[in-house]
């Protein structure tokens, strides 16, 4: 989201303030500081469909490379096969991490949600600019998680319906699971399952390789689930299973590990030191 006028990022905040509030969350409006630089990538699929992201998103590209932050559009270049985004780092992770960047300020809104990772539509100011980039991860690794992260993506999505009406400068939105674009209930939960099952087959391979390797790590999924627990869990599941001649599925490890596993609080990826694998694993010592 970007707005060329204050009154839009006090009605957002305000509206978003409002539905939390009708939906019960825990929210809590904030001001902050952090540092914005321009984070060059490659283009993955085509230099067309980057361009195209680039419009969507960011309203429009530069042609040729720039490294200083702009403070009027074009926010983005495209250069043959790479190209070019502004990218927000909050001061305390850039001063402990040594990220440089031109210091910015904003504010924000922040709404909870014991099983997912906090809606934060935090709006830094860029010249006359106002920006607001991030994401929120609700994916689901339990069964019980099931049901709140589903409301929570849900309300996520209906409150962004509501932004979509004001007077953005550039509006944009990306939903992993497809359904603020399609509002289909049943294309999210398949979105769900899916990368459930993906994150644990990647995680439980890197666990195998760390074992293999004699390191003294351990994965973890969303911050709280041990992999390697979750894989002697699995060794005990399938010889119980053996002895009544009934073959284990996916779905029925999920559904009786990962719904009777415990672990720590959750916590976003983003508060851990060590990510192999984005938005999947962390790297922990062994206690």
């Amino acid at each position: 989201m970007i707005a060329d006028d204050p009154r839009t990022v006090i009605a957002a905040l305000k509206i978003v303030r409002e539905e939390a509030e009708k939906a019960g969350y825990r929210y809590a409006e904030f001001k902050d500081e952090g540092v914005v630089f321009m984070d060059v990538s490659p283009v993955i699929k085509s230099r067309e469909s980057a361009a195209e992201w680039l419009e969507e998103a960011w309203g429009g590209y530069a042609e040729e490379r720039f490294d200083e932050v702009p403070e009027e559009p074009p926010f983005t270049w495209l250069e043959e096969d790479r190209y070019g985004t502004p990218f927000f780092i909050w001061k305390e992770i850039a001063d402990r991490n040594g990220f440089k960047g031109k210091p910015i300020e904003g504010e924000g809104i922040v709404v909870y949600c014991d099983t997912a990772e906090s809606f934060n539509p935090f709006f830094w100011k860029l010249g006359k600019y106002y920006v607001c980039t991030g994401f929120t991860k609700t994916q689901p690794f339990t069964a019980e998680e099931v049901e709140a992260n589903t409301r929570y993506h849900k309300w996520i999505c209906r409150v962004l319906k509501r932004l979509e009406k004001l007077p953005w400068w550039n509006f944009y939105v990306h939903d992993e699971a497809g359904y603020y674009e399609t509002m289909d209930e049943k294309k999210m939960a398949e979105s769900f399952e899916a990368v459930a099952k993906l994150i644990w087959g990647v995680s439980s391979a890197i666990q195998e390789a760390i074992d293999e390797a004699g390191l003294p790590l351990r994965g973890v999924v969303a911050g709280k689930h041990d992999v390697k627990k979750l894989r002697d869990k699995l060794k005990d599941v399938v010889r119980r299973e053996a002895a009544t001649d009934r073959q284990m599925t996916i779905d029925d490890y999920m559904n009786e590990t990962l719904d009777k596993y415990g672990g720590d609080p959750h916590r976003s990826l983003g508060a851990h030191s060590t990510s192999i694998f984005r938005g999947v694993g962390v790297l922990h010592p062994r206690a």
